[in-house]
């Protein structure tokens, strides 16, 4: 598969994703120290020249879709091609390392989601940018669309290495000790003599969704036993019970991980070596296959969410 193939899916940019990731900018450089970046191991002289060669290639990549738009100059598409496709694989490895081994061994000491995040957002404008470069045709794409697009690309991930070096490889000298560094180092060498013999693919963001649902909050019990699904994903089920005052629910387990929070009424629930009074707003967390059983001592209602292992 060249390194093309994997990106063009991501056709167009996601303006919530972007507003997400403006409005956390401030946010994120309150949630890490800022400190001086002064390059003391290994790791950080390699992300920082990195950083440097991705940089003259991006203004390469400009200054090329300049001389594309201004003087329609063909040979300037060809050099835009071949430096885009030179830029893709050096920002595979790059985020390899960072994704596989940088922000792993920093989320032992500090979390950094928006980094990650924005290395979604990066693969989204990148694809876009490359896959304008891969189909541009002359004349009819001689106008300044790509080169806007281009330089909000660039724009990007500048602010974003600005980040790192800002804040992210101060922390990693900071929290990292020597042996961890020399770890690190190590991985992510490994990633860089692999990528001499197979290119890097670009990671694909996962899929990720929402599901709705409706919680009958005020709805009075009018039933003895009564149960409804919510929501029932491959590893979640969310169900909600009704109990009239009485009605018990004999020992019994489930082979997933349970919670139940009582939402209104009172109930009992007796487990192995103990028993618990419930009332409204009390939970109960269950690993699996926990006997128990559970009692009814008013009409109540409560949720009850499965989870596999």
């Amino acid at each position: 598969m060249s390194v093309w193939q994997g990106t063009t899916y991501l056709q167009t940019l996601t303006p919530a994703f972007t507003s997400i990731l403006k409005a956390s900018e401030k946010a994120f450089d309150m949630s890490i120290p800022p400190g001086k970046l002064s390059p003391v191991s290994a790791v950080t002289k390699k992300l920082v020249a990195d950083h440097n060669d991705m940089t003259q290639l991006m203004d390469q990549l400009i200054r090329c879709l300049e001389e594309i738009c201004q003087h329609q100059a063909s040979q300037s598409l060809s050099e835009a091609r071949a430096v885009a496709e030179e830029l893709v694989q050096r920002m595979n490895v790059h985020a390899a390392c960072e994704d596989q081994v940088i922000f792993p061994a920093l989320s032992k000491y500090h979390p950094i989601p928006m980094l990650e995040i924005e290395h979604e957002e990066v693969l989204l404008q990148r694809a876009a940018v490359v896959t304008g470069i891969l189909n541009y045709t002359f004349p009819e794409d001689c106008n300044e669309k790509l080169l806007t697009q281009a330089n909000a690309f660039v724009d990007l991930v500048k602010r974003h290495f600005a980040k790192e070096e800002k804040a992210v490889f101060p922390l990693l000298e900071k929290s990292l000790t020597p042996s961890e560094k020399h770890q690190v180092m190590a991985r992510m060498e490994d990633i860089l003599a692999k990528s001499r013999v197979m290119p890097i693919e670009s990671s694909e963001p996962s899929s990720r969704r929402y599901l709705q649902f409706h919680f009958p909050i005020e709805q009075p019990v009018t039933h003895q036993l009564h149960t409804e699904s919510l929501l029932e994903t491959p590893n979640v089920q969310l169900k909600v019970w009704e109990l009239q005052a009485g009605t018990a629910l004999a020992t019994h387990w489930t082979p997933m991980k349970a919670v139940i929070l009582l939402y209104a009424g009172k109930a009992q629930w007796m487990g192995p070596d103990a028993t618990v009074e419930l009332s409204a707003g009390d939970g109960i967390y269950m690993d699996a296959k926990l006997a128990h059983s559970l009692k009814a001592q008013t009409d109540c209602r409560f949720l009850l969410m499965l989870q596999k292992e």
